[in-house]
């Protein structure tokens, strides 16, 4: 893919969404903490971008998630 610019908060109300790649692509901005909506989600993978920012706090209560894939991204912080 070719995707740019930022993600879309309103990916978060996919509620039934299971797996959400996005990886290698242009991407940009900081993670949505909308997406801390999505219950069903195994696997947010979203490394190879240019995403900055936090990791929201709220991706640790996606309790389905077993896949979690940030790399190659301008993440800063500490996860807790």
């Amino acid at each position: 893919n070719q995707l740019n610019g930022t993600i879309p908060t309103e990916l978060g109300q996919l509620s039934n969404l299971i797996h959400l790649r996005m990886a290698e692509n242009r991407l940009e901005g900081q993670l949505p903490s909308e997406l801390g909506h999505m219950h069903r989600l195994q696997t947010l993978a979203v490394s190879a971008n240019s995403l900055t920012g936090t990791i929201p706090s709220i991706i640790a209560e996606l309790v389905s998630l077993r896949n979690l894939q940030l790399y190659n991204n301008s993440f800063y912080g500490t996860l807790s």
